[in-house]
């Protein structure tokens, strides 16, 4: 007769836990590449680093100032890095009388991996 052992399923609770640490993760990623880029971007008043900010569904460091553009609002499971002053993407990609001066994209590409290796990392020590 064949030994019969009970299989027990967790998927439910791996998935509530993937839900819930999810959203950190990339609040914590999006939070970091704000905060890098800031101290890359072009110092002409301190204006453009200071309207950086960093979001997922129901929280946000942005800082609301008149001189913004209104914040963008993530979707469920996204993040948002993002800098609010109205001529953020002039710098970072130039005008027809000004060069660009890129400070977000490089700031993406040098930490990719780190960004993917940190938010893995939230993630996997949420799953018990």
């Amino acid at each position: 007769m064949a030994n019969r052992e009970a299989v027990t399923w967790y998927g439910d609770a791996i998935l509530k836990q993937l839900r819930e640490a999810t959203p950190e993760g990339l609040y914590d990623g999006a939070t970091m590449l704000v905060n890098e880029a800031a101290a890359r971007a072009p110092k002409m008043t301190g204006n453009l680093a200071e309207s950086g900010y960093a979001a997922i569904k129901g929280k946000s460091t942005y800082k609301k100032d008149k001189r913004y553009n209104k914040e963008v609002k993530p979707r469920e499971g996204q993040a948002i890095a993002a800098f609010a002053i109205f001529y953020a993407s002039f710098v970072e990609y130039g005008t027809k009388n000004n060069s660009a001066k890129p400070f977000l994209r490089p700031t993406v590409d040098q930490l990719k991996e780190q960004l993917r290796a940190m938010i893995g990392s939230k993630i996997g020590k949420a799953i018990k």
